[in-house]
């Protein structure tokens, strides 16, 4: 993944949720990302006119490659990174919460979503394989055939129910501000935080 952003650039569902973020306006905003990998989509959010920026990730070699790669780009001033659940630790308040392919990597989707909610004070944003979609609904067929490929450990994949998501977050003010498809399972959501103008 890293060397693929080298070559060509963020992947697909970060570009959508970046340029949906940039068309909104990201001048002077701060941002969390949470499940940030090695802080590619991180960075281009400064780039693009964020003030400043925090990933967040479980493992602490993609926290060290994310510090390395804002470093590289003359940004660690105003990029920082740091090793957590996002499901469990305090978050700071930010203007945007980003969470891109993140869900589908952790089980208590609802967890998640309530702590990582909670510090979003413009925008909430996520990509995930979208249950509503027939190619998703074909591979949710799959996925116990993790159970045998995965037996010494990796990381799991999870199908949530984006109804279900959707749902907590407007039962918490929040609203469908933008929706987008992309490639045969994922689809990108943002939402406008309670309050927010």
């Amino acid at each position: 993944m890293f060397n693929d952003y080298r070559k060509k650039g963020l992947g697909k569902t970060a570009t959508v949720l970046s340029d949906a973020l940039g068309m909104r306006g990201l001048a002077g905003a701060t941002v969390l990302e949470l499940g940030c990998g090695f802080g590619g989509l991180t960075v281009e959010l400064v780039r693009k006119g964020a003030a400043s920026a925090i990933g967040v990730d479980l493992s602490p070699k993609m926290t060290q490659l994310a510090r390395s790669l804002a470093s590289q780009a003359g940004l660690s001033e105003s990029v920082s990174f740091q090793t957590g659940d996002g499901a469990a630790i305090n978050l700071t308040k930010s203007d945007v919460v980003i969470l891109d392919a993140v869900l589908c990597c952790y089980p208590d989707a609802a967890s998640l979503v309530d702590n990582s909610s909670s510090a979003a004070g413009r925008f909430y944003a996520f990509s995930v394989p979208d249950d509503n979609r027939f190619a998703t609904k074909v591979l949710r067929l799959l996925l116990p055939i993790q159970v045998l490929i995965l037996r010494r450990g990796g990381c799991r994949f999870f199908i949530h129910s984006t109804t279900t998501i959707r749902r907590r977050l407007e039962a918490k003010g929040f609203k469908l501000s933008y929706q987008s498809p992309v490639g045969w399972i994922w689809s990108v959501f943002l939402f406008a935080a309670p309050g927010a103008t």
